[in-house]
């Protein structure tokens, strides 16, 4: 018959350790305890059969914890007193990190107040100070980055990877961003992925992609481009302003119109005379795609068009307020 090893704890000579509680699957085992020379000895000791060690000194002010209810770990600093963390699999690392966590399982927490408020969320992930911060119930938050997805309380499939990714973010998901402040404005939008980009149309957006800043990303490349759901309508399509200022545009007919330059003008009130916009114009038809003009737009070349199927890089040139030439 195999004999449980005895279990040796050594206490630090330059503090204390007041309550020491040695854990172990097979019970009983017989813990010893040594006390480096100099330190005084430690009080409060007990044993149960869960296999897991918890050492809580009072001086310095730390306290590493674990739960017998199912696998945590956790190390929270400076006072912190942990409620809860009685959930399954879970981890917390930092001053009030996933201290209040009820039933949530299988959560993972790093940072200054990293999931601080999650109770019975499962499968979150935050890195990052108040990465998580506010969230309580909602489960499959991604959080990478300070103050990332800082202020999503119920919602769920938030994920946000870079400083301030989201920050304000406290709808009920799904939504991506991805990059440092991507997404920071959005509220709660749904189904929306933003990689380097924020919302330009305040904090309500659905069902949207945006990649990159307007007026500082200037140029898209796409390596191949596969057109689907042709079409051989002939009835004219209109590009508008917002559309200009996105970069791509996919025409499902011909004729194109664009729209007012004063359209324009609105739709991107940054850009300054002599700028250069690009837009991708891609030709989801099976009939050669021809542009018109409205006011303020002059076609350097009258008959400019783009094959069936094709694609197309067009610019538009401010050549004063309201007034564009495009080539």
């Amino acid at each position: 018959m195999a004999t449980t090893p005895a279990v040796s704890l050594k206490v630090r000579a330059d503090y204390r350790a007041d309550n020491i509680v040695v854990q172990n699957y097979i019970d009983p085992i017989k813990a010893q305890l040594f006390a480096a020379q100099g330190a005084a000895p430690a009080t409060n000791i007990s044993y149960t059969n869960f296999g897991m060690v918890w050492v809580k000194a009072t001086t310095p002010t730390t306290l590493w914890y674990t739960d017998s209810a199912g696998n945590n770990f956790a190390v929270s600093g400076s006072g912190v007193t942990l409620t809860g963390f009685t959930g399954a699999s879970n981890t917390g690392l930092g001053v009030g990190a996933g201290t209040v966590i009820t039933s949530g399982t299988q959560d993972t927490v790093v940072g200054v107040n990293a999931g601080a408020a999650i109770t019975t969320g499962a499968s979150n992930t935050a890195l990052g100070f108040d990465a998580l911060q506010a969230a309580t119930t909602g489960g499959n938050n991604t959080a990478l980055g300070a103050n990332a997805v800082k202020a999503l309380v119920t919602g769920s499939s938030a994920t946000g990877v870079g400083s301030s990714a989201l920050t304000a973010y406290t709808g009920a998901g799904p939504i991506i961003a991805v990059g440092a402040s991507a997404g920071l404005t959005i509220g709660t939008g749904i189904n929306d992925i933003y990689i380097g980009a924020d919302t330009l149309t305040g904090a309500a957006e659905a069902n949207t992609i945006r990649i990159g800043v307007p007026g500082t990303q200037l140029a898209t490349y796409i390596p191949s481009v596969l057109v689907t759901n042709e079409t051989s309508s002939t009835s004219a399509t209109a590009i508008t302003g917002a559309q200009i200022a996105g970069g791509i545009f996919a025409a499902t007919g011909s004729p194109i119109a664009l729209p007012l330059a004063s359209t324009l003008d609105t739709a991107i009130p940054s850009i300054t005379t002599g700028s250069v916009i690009k837009l991708l114009v891609i030709a989801n038809s099976a009939s050669p795609v021809t542009f018109t003009t409205n006011t303020g737009f002059t076609l350097t070349d009258s008959s400019m068009s783009i094959a069936a199927h094709g694609a197309r890089v067009i610019y538009f040139q401010r050549t004063g307020a309201n007034a564009y030439t495009v080539f």
